[in-house]
């Protein structure tokens, strides 16, 4: 669907039912028509480890759904 339409932002959850978002983000850098685009894990998964394993897969944010604008 990305290729298709070429967004300009992915925002995407980590826990889906068919493909994580870990996977979706895989996908995403590993076309070359979509390896681009910015791509923000949101996500209740809100610990140290998880935000560090969604920046080292190359997510360019990582937030959690509990955060709160300032």
């Amino acid at each position: 669907m990305a290729e298709e339409s070429l967004p300009d932002l992915i925002v995407c959850d980590i826990m889906m039912p068919q493909m994580d978002g870990f996977k979706v983000r895989e996908a995403i850098s590993s076309n070359p028509r979509t390896h681009n685009i910015p791509f923000l894990f949101l996500s209740a998964r809100a610990s140290l480890d998880d935000k560090l394993k969604g920046l080292d897969d190359g997510a360019d944010d990582y937030i959690t759904e509990t955060f709160r604008a300032a």
